[in-house]
């Protein structure tokens, strides 16, 4: 039987509650301090334990560091903090694959700092490939369902030329009317720029978020650990695809702008499979990174699948995903059912 492990971690300190109920009574000063001085394997929990299809074996491991703290401590010490649970998976779980949930990727270079590292013997995958189909797949679906074509859109991806990002922009740059790639690093983006110039659609590179105004459709895919959109930034009737994590946009926009549809990004259906916990997603649906690894596991693929997003492999997790039956979820709002 596979062996597998996921990593995650808190999007914020109240997350931490999830697999730390206690955690809840300590004043938030100390709770921050509490959680960066953490150290070895008091580091990371070993959340759950979970059977696919009694073809695999997985666990999820919470790594005790919120979106914040990754972002902004020292690079050496989270990576260390996250190596510690990929060795503890591979040397006492047996794990023979893991897969880097949320900003486990991004701060391990999209996994290519683990499988540099001499200890390292399982396969890695920051599943982010099947994120990009699921992506797809959920915006194709919302443009149906509302009747506004993608190629009569104009469509902004928010961090263009991040992991996901770029690989999303790639496939939208045919697809669209114009599309417009915000990013805060001016040379990125002109080299994303250059890999798309042959695109059917109006290529429109931006440093200012203020520029997805125009915008029918936003995708925000970005490792930015605070909400960035503002209802500002949106027009009448805007869409909002959001697969960061954290979110993106903050909850009180869409308070204040019903006319906004926000849908939860990458949301996964999993039939058959019960993941022990509650992570956010609705009951029966997963992250579509989580999936992928979930996919890879049973297909027994002893391949690591990090660093830049090869569409060859996106559409190899499209056929895995009809193989098992996982599907975009029913869209939702902050967890919340919604109905466009």
């Amino acid at each position: 039987m596979k062996k597998f492990a996921f990593l995650v971690h808190p999007r914020d300190i109240s997350d931490m509650a999830r697999p730390l109920p206690w955690i809840r009574f300590v004043p938030n000063r100390i709770q921050d301090v509490i959680i960066r001085n953490l150290r070895g394997r008091s580091g990371f929990i070993v959340w759950s334990k979970f059977n696919v299809y009694d073809k695999a074996e997985g666990w999820i491991i919470f790594v005790s560091l919120t979106g914040e703290q990754i972002m902004s401590l020292p690079r050496n010490y989270v990576q260390r903090r996250i190596l510690d649970a990929i060795l503890y998976a591979q040397n006492n779980l047996g794990v023979q694959l893991v897969g880097l949930g949320a900003y486990t990727a991004p701060i391990t270079d999209a996994g290519k700092w683990v499988i540099r590292q001499n200890q390292i013997k399982l396969n890695v995958t920051h599943g982010d490939s099947f994120s990009v189909a699921i992506a797809m797949e959920g915006i194709e679906k919302v443009a149906k369902k509302i009747n506004r074509p993608l190629s009569e859109s104009k469509i902004a991806v928010v961090g263009a030329y991040g992991l996901i990002g770029k690989a999303l922009s790639r496939l939208l740059a045919n697809k669209c009317k114009s599309l417009y790639l915000i990013g805060r690093n001016e040379f990125k983006l002109s080299a994303l720029c250059n890999i798309l110039e042959s695109a059917s659609a109006k290529i429109i590179p931006s440093l200012i978020i203020e520029d997805i105004s125009d915008c029918d459709y936003i995708i925000t895919a970005t490792s930015y650990s605070k909400s960035l959109i503002q209802s500002s930034h949106l027009k009448q009737g805007a869409v909002v695809y959001d697969l960061a994590q954290p979110i993106n946009l903050h909850p009180h926009v869409i308070k204040d702008r019903p006319d906004v549809a926000r849908i939860d990004g990458c949301y996964t259906n999993i039939p058959g499979i019960n993941l022990g916990v509650e992570m956010g997603p609705p009951a029966g649906t997963t992250f579509s990174c989580l999936a992928e690894t979930i996919m890879q596991a049973l297909e027994g693929e002893e391949e690591n699948h990090v660093g830049e997003i090869e569409l060859d492999h996106v559409q190899k997790t499209r056929l895995w995903a009809q193989k098992y039956g996982f599907t975009h979820a029913d869209f939702t709002n902050y967890g919340n059912k919604l109905v466009i």
